[in-house]
């Protein structure tokens, strides 16, 4: 089950038939969805992608 926000249902859970699609994206994962009521939604699932802190991107001290 997956908690999911319906424009018309509010808060609700869905089943994993009701993912139409899965899809990796710049900003993190999409998933397509029909709700119980049969309207279509899409939401970010997941972690958005890590980025570097500025202390990784920085060149190590002494090289050169």
């Amino acid at each position: 089950m997956i908690d999911v926000h319906c424009p018309d249902c509010g808060r609700v859970l869905i089943g994993t038939r009701q993912i139409l699609a899965v899809a990796n994206g710049g900003d993190g994962i999409e998933m397509t969805y029909v709700c119980w009521c049969g309207r279509l939604g899409a939401e970010r699932v997941g972690r958005a992608p890590r980025r570097p802190s500025p202390a990784a991107e920085a060149e190590p001290a002494g090289r050169t």
